[in-house]
């Protein structure tokens, strides 16, 4: 059972917010590769 007041208490807002910008590239790159624009030539 996770204590959700621990967890809460370990994770700052700035934490939370560094975490996501740390990976919001990756995010994002992963998402435009899973689904690429259609082209056909």
């Amino acid at each position: 059972m996770i204590d959700r007041s621990a967890v809460n208490q370990s994770l700052t807002l700035e934490e939370i917010a560094g975490y996501v910008r740390a990976h919001i590239g990756e995010w994002l790159a992963e998402e435009s590769l899973a689904k690429p624009p259609v082209v056909y030539e």
